[in-house]
């Protein structure tokens, strides 16, 4: 089955992307930053055509500039000198793949947050209750 420019394997994977579209263009992003993290210029033009331009229009205002500064990186020999270089990051990356699980998790029905994160969160608004009520 057919979504867009990505294949499904079900009608429930057709269900994730339609509904994640803004999911998939960042996976698809991704992709491309690290083709040019490899300096695989060609490669990442291939890759931009075909798939980064089938988000085309429906790109909210960030995610374009999120775009098009990643397409800027093609016009440096050193990626890492061009403004956009922050797209390369580890953190960018981390960020993404908590995006991923957060919402794998979340499309299974799990707990998007740990019983761990949660019992930090309780335990943190409880000790600004108690200091705020000495």
């Amino acid at each position: 089955m057919m979504m867009g420019s990505h294949y499904c394997v079900s009608a429930n994977q057709c269900f994730f992307i339609r509904t994640f579209s803004s999911f998939s263009f960042n996976l698809d992003l991704q992709h491309f930053l690290e083709l040019m993290r490899n300096r695989d210029v060609e490669g990442a033009l291939k890759f931009a055509r075909k798939e980064l331009a089938s988000h085309g229009n429906e790109l909210p205002v960030l995610e374009n500039e999120r775009l098009l500064s990643a397409m800027g990186l093609i016009a440096y020999d050193d990626v890492s000198a061009s403004p956009a270089s922050h797209l390369l990051d580890e953190k960018h990356r981390s960020e993404l793949a908590e995006l991923v699980n957060s919402e794998i998790m979340g499309h299974l029905g799990i707990s998007r947050i740990s019983r761990l994160e949660r019992l930090f969160q309780q335990l943190t608004a409880t000790q600004a209750i108690i200091a705020g009520e000495i």
